[in-house]
């Protein structure tokens, strides 16, 4: 199935904006220009560039209680 700029944009929430611009510096998900000149994207295309382009946060490490002592203890 091909998909318009927009149609593509929707599904990765981005704005056809970005969309062309990523065409334009070459970073973003593949594409087809078509004879007519319209560009359209494949469904498994942008799928598999938003599978490559996601970032997994880093964990956290656990944190200590703030404040007195380590073994909780006075001084």
């Amino acid at each position: 199935m091909l998909l318009t700029t927009q149609q593509a944009a929707d599904r990765l929430t981005l704005s056809p904006a970005s969309l062309k611009k990523f065409r334009s510096i070459g970073v973003g998900p593949a594409y087809l220009r078509l004879p007519s000149g319209s560009i359209r994207y494949q469904v498994a295309d942008l799928d598999r560039w938003l599978a490559q382009s996601a970032k997994i946060s880093p964990r956290r490490k656990p944190t200590r209680p703030r404040g007195g002592f380590a073994d909780g203890g006075a001084a």
